[in-house]
């Protein structure tokens, strides 16, 4: 009977730490998202910019 008490218990918790790592790594999930979001963003900001510096020195030649 204790045992069977202890396995329940330990199930419980098992079941319990599962759930919060499910909501860690969605939470991860939707960070990783944002930031690859923010890093594209930058680079398509830097590679407009290096263009337009381009752009200006040819025509400045």
């Amino acid at each position: 009977m204790k045992q069977e008490k202890k396995l329940e218990v330990d199930e419980d918790e098992a079941s319990d730490d599962l759930l919060k790592l499910y909501e860690e790594m969605a939470a991860l999930q939707t960070r990783l998202a944002a930031a690859a979001g923010r890093l594209s963003r930058i680079r398509k900001i830097q590679a407009r910019v290096k263009e337009k510096r381009s752009e200006a020195t040819r025509r400045s030649l």
